[in-house]
């Protein structure tokens, strides 16, 4: 018989198949999803004469928090965001069938959903393959939550490997964590007879490693391991099954911190609390008492048209920092938001890079340069600069971007030789951003591929 615990915010009414009402009064903390919000482009609309811009955003899971780690011994019902989700999870339960009284309420459920595979034993044992980014590897650790893990690692990859082991046993609860390296990614015996030597029963994340790397381990794993499409995953911003199943990935243990001791660098001299808006109203008009004659070098035609003179005067008097804060407090709602930090590369404090504005969503890392200055060519230095910092920080799927006041049409050409060099994972906010996080709004993303 299997104990049930209620972790909806509200008392779950369920009717038994015996007719009766049995209630499930809630645990003290809900399981809750939290989402990502990320901006999509305008829509004007027209209500009855006038037209109107309204800002359209996107929202998707981030990850899923307040859910203890799976047992064969309790059945957790949860929110029907929740259950869908936390896809891996066949100890989850959801109410459906709902039974309502003439007024409409809801007064009980008749039916829990659930997934196939409930009170199926979950593998204990997780198998994953280091590569050059150890960040995808902790969030299946962290989201699948083992009891034991396996590193696979060639010489070229261990130390990192020893990173990745490091960050998971301090993840609570804490996994028991081995290092198994084969001499080279492709020779197919050294990976099989490595796996053939685990308990039967592991699941496998594959999405480190190399390619061949993968394969052989992928195979290996029909022969050895749990065999179940459903245990052998990649992460992907998510965790992908093979069975085409997809799930947000847990958030649990990350800060910036970590993620920088699992590239093997340091953030160090952080400022952690910015300025509020307020304050950089404040600012502003202190600056602009500075600023009564016009600022050395700084003629009227150089001033980007559009942005009010004396806001553009402050933030040039400001050196660029008075902008750092406005961006800080634009993305104060996301989970951590650090300016002014260094970057100790490998541990070495030399020559140390400065990261204006470092910015963390889940496990998504944002590294943003600001500049003040009008010129094209300083602009696009510190964007790449920018990008280049974020890939050290987190990996090649941080996200690295420029903060200036430049027009919407110079943002696009930046972005655009950006993308050229880098790709994906680049973001340019100009002069029509800074005037609405002026006015309140947050910074927010751009939507994947977009």
């Amino acid at each position: 018989m299997t104990e049930c615990r209620n972790l909806t915010p509200h008392p779950v009414v369920i009717r038994a198949s015996d007719g009766q009402l049995v209630t499930i009064p809630p645990e003290p903390a809900p399981a809750r999803v939290r989402m990502l919000q990320e901006s999509l482009p305008p829509v004007r609309i027209r209500v009855g004469d006038d037209d109107h811009e309204v800002r359209v955003v996107t929202e998707r899971p981030v990850d899923v928090t307040g859910l203890p780690p799976a047992s064969e011994d309790v059945a957790w019902i949860v929110s029907r965001v929740v259950f869908d989700a936390a896809t891996e999870r066949v100890d989850l339960y959801c109410p459906t069938d709902f039974e309502r009284d003439d007024d409409g309420q809801i007064r009980a459920a008749a039916a829990l959903l659930g997934r196939p595979g409930a009170g199926a034993p979950l593998p204990r044992s997780l198998v994953v393959l280091a590569g050059g980014n150890p960040m995808p590897n902790l969030q299946a650790i962290t989201t699948l939550q083992p009891e034991q893990v396996t590193i696979i690692a060639t010489p070229q990859t261990e130390r990192l490997a020893t990173f990745l082991e490091r960050a998971a046993t301090a993840l609570r609860p804490a996994p028991q964590v081995s290092i198994r390296t084969v001499s080279a990614a492709n020779d197919a015996r050294q990976i099989t007879e490595v796996l053939e030597t685990l308990d039967r029963g592991w699941a496998l994340s594959y999405t480190g490693g190399t390619k061949v790397m993968a394969a052989h381990a992928r195979l290996a794993y029909e022969r050895f391991g749990d065999g179940r499409p459903e245990h052998a995953s990649i992460v992907d911003g998510q965790i992908v099954r093979d069975n085409g199943e997809t799930q947000p990935v847990s958030a649990a243990g990350a800060t910036l911190d970590a993620i920088a001791e699992l590239h093997g660098h340091r953030l160090r001299d952080c400022q952690e609390v910015p300025l509020g808006l307020e304050g950089l109203h404040k600012g502003a008009k202190t600056f602009r008492r500075r600023m009564k004659t016009p600022a050395d070098g700084l003629e009227k035609e150089k001033v980007d048209g559009g942005l009010p003179a004396e806001v553009y005067k402050a933030l040039l008097a400001g050196g660029g920092k008075w902008l750092e804060h406005l961006v800080a407090a634009a993305a104060s709602h996301h989970d951590e938001v650090l300016i002014n930090c260094r970057l100790d590369l490998d541990g070495n404090s030399n020559d140390a890079p400065e990261l204006d504005v470092v910015i963390r969503a889940g496990w998504e890392v944002t590294v943003l340069s600001c500049t003040v200055t009008p010129q094209r060519l300083v602009r696009k230095h510190k964007l790449f600069e920018a990008v280049k910092r974020a890939r050290q920080l987190a990996g090649d799927r941080a996200r690295g971007g420029l903060v200036c006041l430049g027009t919407d049409y110079q943002c696009q050409r930046l972005l655009a030789d950006a993308k050229d060099d880098f790709g994906g994972g680049v973001v340019v906010y100009g002069r029509s951003h800074v005037e609405r996080w002026l006015r309140g709004e947050q910074l927010t993303f751009p939507s994947p591929g977009s």
